[in-house]
């Protein structure tokens, strides 16, 4: 890639009547005014980089790691005793595999090297129809990002930036926007040429500098383990490497960062500010005041509004005299429409998505993946998907029969063509449905259902693969999952079942092998199993599909359901916390134990014993996974959210009474998106 070969300039700004190039001193002040203007930091206490990474089983992501050999791939005996039991190793591995192959020394070894920052070079297709060159950090990179990334990225907030914010707080800048253009005001919405590749290594290396000192002025107290491991994060980024598959050769890069660190989005959207801050600042210094009646920012994004046309041409003029590369030809500049995270904002106070990114979403299917979803999985994305192109303008009555197709297809013809598939489609989540609200209106008889030979369903694929790892003695060659069980056998003084220690360890390993894999003939015996079973709530359903035309009384704000939300739940969702990494392992452990490691948990929490058991028994109802008849169809990710927190409190307090506050009906008629 050129663009990295070569060392790019920094930010311009206006000093003593000409644009000067920002030293390294001076682009230190300037990321450090911007975290003091805009910057709010919620301090965590600092954990050790052993203890963090020993309970990766619970936090490492299943982000591609393609090329690297998992556990399963070095272990012949293993690999095809798994491969008789029909397990497909996965096409590319993810950082879980890779988690269960690296052991702490080894990523504590990296440390002791000199700073460097390696990835390796590919190419990633099928990004609604774009290939793209990639340049995937290695894992122990992520690593140590992910440790910076803990304790300072994760806990700040910016004023203008959509980032780390509850649903609420978005919801108030996505009806700012809408404010903004209603008002007839003029948007300014910047297009920077590839912002990744328009960073120096200096810039990378400065931001965690600034970044770590802030947060110390606010009250974070580092250890020296921790400065240590921040000082060699921030250093390896002015070393930088990535591996050439074609030449195989490790290349240098003069600029630009790679892919794979928790860090990208953080990274851009405080050079975005930086930058955005150094526009104003440089106008100013000729005499220039201008007053945005709006600012948001997130990564590469940006959105800047003014009274009028003058000032937002200024601001544009400033941008372009600052040296960092847009896009000449997107420079959007408009009077009461701007576009803003690919949603289009106009003057009639409508917000819309691209029908067309939408379509391109549902053909090329997900980016992050190569292998296709399967089972319930597949039909939950497919209303998903089909929802967002309803709201985007696709005829309704024809999206919600390509959607009822695509499920018969899904289940292989084997069902009805319309009974029983929209039993499971439709059916309560209780009785095996998926619970879905239909994306047009269906006529629906309860009583006309086949009587279908279903065979039996068969044991859990995970379990047949974690027989066979204990059975191989592999256990232990899954690092990621040994570490997990030691540490809940250290700190709770666990005493197992007969080899429960090992049955654990095999169990977790087998959840982590088939990451990125699918079982098909399993899922679909699943879905013929739960569409012979599954039972629809007609009352409910016809509310679920009529919810759009509902009117209430009831308008309880965003922000009051997001407190009633922690605080009717805050016990469960410290019991949901405490619980889930441990769920899978509790059967193996001895009854007396058992209930000692319980009583620990209510010690630790200040939880009641009985709400912790309950806790166990209804764990999956506390993420609202079992929230019946979601107005899918209706709503944006934002609302969604704050509809699925409303209706889970009612859940859990009871309450039957179907009603839901108008304000978010109302705007589901304005989100188009």
């Amino acid at each position: 890639d050129e663009k990295r070969m070569k060392v790019v300039p920094e930010i311009k700004c206006r000093m003593r009547g000409k644009m000067v190039e920002l030293s390294t001193a001076q682009l230190r002040t300037r990321l450090r005014k911007m975290f003091e203007t805009e910057g709010t930091l919620k301090v965590r206490p600092v954990q050790k980089f052993e203890d963090m990474y020993r309970t990766r089983y619970q936090w490492m992501i299943g982000g591609s790691m393609a090329g690297e050999k998992t556990v399963v791939d070095t272990d012949p005996v293993m690999k095809k005793k798994l491969e008789e039991q029909g397990f497909q190793a996965p096409h590319h591995s993810t950082k879980k595999h890779i988690a269960e192959r690296v052991s702490f020394e080894e990523v504590a070894a990296v440390l002791e090297m000199h700073p460097v920052n390696l990835a390796k070079g590919h190419t990633k297709g099928n990004e609604n129809g774009k290939l793209r060159a990639i340049y995937g950090s290695l894992f122990s990179q992520y690593v140590i990002g992910r440790y910076w990334s803990y304790h300072i990225e994760q806990n700040v907030t910016f004023k203008s930036a959509s980032m780390n914010k509850p649903n609420s707080q978005l919801l108030r800048e996505t009806e700012d926007r809408t404010r903004v253009c209603a008002n007839g005001d003029w948007v300014v919405c910047l297009d920077y040429t590839d912002f990744n590749a328009s960073h120096s290594l200096k810039l990378m290396r400065l931001i965690i500098e600034v970044a770590t000192e802030w947060a110390i002025s606010k009250g974070f107290k580092p250890t020296e383990e921790f400065l240590k491991i921040s000082d060699w994060y921030a250093k390896s980024f002015e070393n930088s490497w990535y591996y050439n598959p074609e030449s195989k050769e490790w290349v240098r890069v003069l600029s630009g960062l790679f892919s794979g660190l928790p860090q990208t989005t953080f990274d851009n959207t405080v050079a975005n500010l930086t930058y955005d801050q150094c526009y104003f600042d440089s106008l100013r210094q000729a005499g220039i005041e201008i007053t945005p009646t709006s600012r948001y920012v997130l990564g590469d994004d940006g959105w800047v509004s003014f009274k009028t046309k003058e000032e937002a041409d200024l601001y544009l003029t400033a941008a372009k005299m600052g040296g960092i590369e847009t896009n000449e030809i997107k420079q959007l500049v408009s009077k009461g429409r701007g576009e803003y995270l690919r949603l289009l904002y106009d003057n009639d106070g409508m917000i819309r998505g691209s029908p067309l990114r939408a379509l391109a979403n549902i053909c090329h299917g997900s980016v992050e993946s190569s292998v296709p979803s399967v089972g319930r999985t597949r039909i939950q994305e497919l209303h998903s998907n089909i929802s967002v192109l309803v709201r985007r303008g696709f005829v309704r009555s024809k999206m919600h029969r390509m959607f009822e197709n695509l499920a018969y297809y899904e289940v292989n013809g084997k069902l009805g063509k319309r009974m029983p598939v929209r039993d499971l489609l439709y059916g309560t989540r209780e009785t095996g449905g998926l619970a879905l609200v239909p994306i047009d209106s269906v006529e629906y008889d309860s009583k006309k259902r086949l009587d279908l030979a279903v065979p039996e369903k068969e044991n859990n694929n995970v379990d047949e693969i974690a027989k066979v790892i204990f059975d191989t003695k592999g256990q232990k060659k899954f690092r990621s999952s040994s570490d997990f069980v030691n540490k809940i056998e250290e700190r709770y003084s666990i005493t197992w079942k007969f080899q429960g220690k090992g049955n654990a360890t095999a169990m977790l390993a087998a959840r982590n092998a088939v990451e990125g894999t699918q079982d098909q003939r399993y899922e679909h015996q699943i879905l013929l199993v739960q569409a012979r079973t599954a039972r629809v709530d007609i009352k409910a359903l016809r509310r679920g599909f009529e919810w759009k035309d509902q009117k209430t009384t009831f308008n309880m704000s965003a922000d009051d359901i997001e407190k009633l939300f922690g605080k009717a739940i805050a016990n469960d969702d410290r019991v949901l916390s405490s619980i889930s990494p441990y769920i899978r392992v509790i059967r193996y452990m001895n009854d007396e134990c058992r209930e000692k490691f319980i009583t620990q948990l209510a010690a630790e929490t200040g939880v009641t014993l009985a709400t912790i058991k309950q806790g166990i028994k209804s764990l999956a109802s506390l993420g609202g996974e079992n929230i019946d008849y979601l107005p899918t169809p209706y709503l944006s990710q934002e609302l969604l959210g704050v509809l699925s927190k409303w209706r889970t409190i009612r859940q859990f307090t009871g309450e039957r009474e179907f009603y839901d506050p108008q304000w978010i009906i109302d705007l589901a008629h304005k989100h188009k998106y």
